[in-house]
């Protein structure tokens, strides 16, 4: 079984990427099988897990000499 997944890039569209609508290719009869393995803001997400990465590289470069 093949499986796929969508995701965010640029402003997106949510209603697309979440399947909250059926478009006319699309079984209706199946839809109950999609699974939303994650539906949050892929910024908010990025600051989660990176912020503190981008904090701890500031504090090792030093002041700026200039």
């Amino acid at each position: 079984m093949q499986r796929t997944i969508s995701a965010m890039v640029g402003k997106g569209s949510v209603n697309h990427n979440s399947r909250k609508f059926k478009a006319e290719n699309v079984d209706g009869n199946r839809t109950h099988l999609n699974i939303d393995y994650c539906n949050e803001s892929i910024k908010k997400v990025y600051h989660e897990l990176f912020d503190c990465v981008r904090q701890v590289k500031m504090l090792a470069k030093g002041p700026q000499k200039g």
